[in-house]
């Protein structure tokens, strides 16, 4: 069975991205968004493409499968 595409919920996605020492402007430019489209996906007002998604993990320097425990571990 195909795995569904990740999609983190916004406390996860803040969570990861100041754990690894990124602002909203130095994300949003990892990934090719604004930092106002950071901060609405971090508040759950947007919710990033599967593929920024994965260029998001790639940025933080984590797999899916990574992603997916953290977010089983966190709870959202």
């Amino acid at each position: 069975m195909e795995k569904q595409p990740l999609r983190l919920h916004g406390k996860s996605m803040r969570l990861l991205r100041v754990n690894h020492g990124l602002n909203g402007v130095q994300m949003g430019k990892e990934i090719g968004v604004s930092k106002a489209y950071v901060s609405m996906c971090e508040t759950n007002i947007r919710i990033l493409s599967a593929e920024k998604t994965k260029k998001f993990l790639e940025v933080i320097g984590i797999t899916e499968d990574e992603a997916r425990a953290f977010v089983e571990v966190v709870g959202y």
